[in-house]
């Protein structure tokens, strides 16, 4: 894994550098619980910051690699020579969430005026992001990498007292008997909510809660979303680099 040499956090965000990697952070806004969140806290002083990488000199092999046409943005896949990173604020709501995200997730990505004024992202990759991180709260505890998000099972109000919508057609049935990381994520799976809800929103657990998540557009998607990403590698790697509050064993959050 390559080094992060240096970090300039001057550079104006049109001066993006030629083949930089593009990244996105996302975080939330405030909330009746959290009224400076600490999503926002964390990467908002990231915003137009350019990472740059050490890479170890090009092998005889190496130097024959020709472009990725199949490379979103268009380069040498393996070698990037900056980390580009653009943040964005928003709003701790269902209804963000799922009018948002997937604008940015597209190519080129959508996005929605609602950082701070006085904050200006960079315009977008036309052919989309190389790495988008969406930053949330899942209460006291160390910080954890995602392996697993689920569709259904958002019982609690968000920042504005409203519900998840109710999703009206079951979930698929998984027939496989869960694996430890999965019931552990299980009896998390309200605390993904904790990200977007104020301090009174109780969870309703009466037998005739409706199923409540992401509903219309999303009937053809699986209930459970796994990462492509080889999280532990990721981890171990982050481990390497010196972050040594990253543990190894960090389970997926839901």
């Amino acid at each position: 894994m390559p080094a992060l040499a240096s970090v300039n956090v001057s550079t104006p965000f049109f001066e993006v550098p030629q083949n930089a990697l593009r990244v996105l952070l996302t975080g939330y806004g405030p909330t009746l619980r959290y009224p400076q969140n600490p999503t926002w806290l964390a990467i908002a002083p990231l915003n137009n910051v350019v990472l740059s990488l050490e890479i170890e000199p090009a092998s005889p092999d190496r130097m024959q690699m020709v472009i990725d046409v199949d490379h979103p943005n268009g380069y040498p896949s393996d070698d990037p020579r900056h980390i580009h990173l653009s943040t964005l604020q928003l709003p701790p709501t269902y209804d963000a969430v799922l009018d948002y995200v997937a604008g940015l997730h597209a190519r080129p990505p959508i996005i929605p005026p609602t950082n701070p004024p006085t904050m200006v992202i960079a315009p977008p990759p036309e052919n989309g992001y190389d790495l988008i991180f969406h930053i949330g709260v899942a209460g006291r505890g160390p910080f954890r990498l995602e392996r697993l998000a689920h569709k259904t099972g958002y019982r609690m109000k968000d920042s504005l007292n409203h519900h998840a919508p109710v999703v009206d057609f079951l979930p698929e049935q998984n027939t496989a008997e869960p694996s430890q990381v999965e019931m552990l994520d299980q009896m998390r799976v309200s605390s993904a909510s904790m990200a977007i809800v104020g301090p009174q929103s109780p969870i309703d657990t009466s037998a005739d809660q409706p199923v409540r998540g992401f509903g219309k557009g999303y009937e053809s998607f699986a209930e459970d979303l796994h990462s492509t990403i080889d999280v532990e590698h990721l981890v171990l790697g982050m481990k390497e680099q010196g972050l040594s509050c990253i543990r190894r064993w960090m389970q997926a959050t839901v």
